[in-house]
């Protein structure tokens, strides 16, 4: 498959980030790749210029947007976006319409995005391009256990400076490179394979131990250990 026939999903809050989803839904074309807009507006309009509006994502969410229109609780009307938003996704993905996803937001936007791309396949292109990378805590938050590329913005999203079009034009030139050419399936070793959890203190009882596994035909996968569950590392 080539990369002129493949297509990117975007998702962004059209109602604070529109010019900048357009901006990336255009580059995206450029790439002889073709894109399809989601608009994850909370209180967003009907008509948004997105392919798929903030209507349809409120209603796969179970609510409406006359219904968050009149609700105070911002905290519920995100999750019921990024949940419409999920089961959207899923069904572009089950019926082969998406090959990759490229978010673009601030704090809210970023939140909503990556909760998206934390469902799909490991292997599946995911870049998110944030202003709140930066924020200490919330990257690890964005990212998890996803391999999300996630981009800093560095400067506010708000506004197509020729700052903010170079992190663009750069992030949508790593997804264009993401879906040319064969890449290896992510997948395990047909042989048995274990998790291990790696750390820079432990590094080298965790190298015998996976050599002693491998003597006795395992395979292993090596994990740092992310604080964000575990707490930070005490010597």
């Amino acid at each position: 498959m080539t990369s002129e026939s493949k297509t990117v999903l975007i998702l962004a809050t059209v109602d604070t980030k529109g010019p900048e989803a357009l901006y990336v839904r255009t580059k995206i074309e450029e790439q002889g790749l073709k894109p399809i807009l989601m608009d994850l507006s909370t209180r967003g309009r009907r008509r948004s210029g997105a392919d798929i509006g903030p209507a349809e994502v409120a209603k796969a969410g179970g609510t409406s947007l006359k219904l968050m229109a009149s609700s105070r609780d911002r905290n519920r009307n995100m999750e019921a976006m990024g949940s419409g938003a999920v089961k959207i996704s899923h069904r572009l993905l089950r019926d082969k319409k998406i090959h990759g996803i490229f978010g673009v937001g601030g704090y809210s936007g970023s939140l909503m995005t990556s909760e998206v791309m934390h469902t799909l396949p490991f292997g599946f292109p995911k870049i998110l391009v944030s202003s709140a990378a930066a924020i200490p805590g919330l990257s690890t938050r964005f990212i998890q256990t996803s391999d999300i590329l996630l981009f800093n913005s560095v400067v506010e999203i708000a506004g197509l400076t020729g700052l903010l079009k170079n992190v663009l034009d750069r992030a949508v030139l790593a997804m264009a490179g993401m879906l040319q050419g064969p890449v290896s399936e992510p997948s395990t070793h047909r042989s048995k394979s274990i998790a291990m959890t790696m750390l820079s203190p432990c590094e080298g009882c965790a190298r015998a131990v996976r050599a002693a596994l491998e003597k006795r035909a395992y395979r292993s996968s090596g994990f740092m250990r992310p604080a964000w569950v575990t707490g930070p590392w005490k010597p």
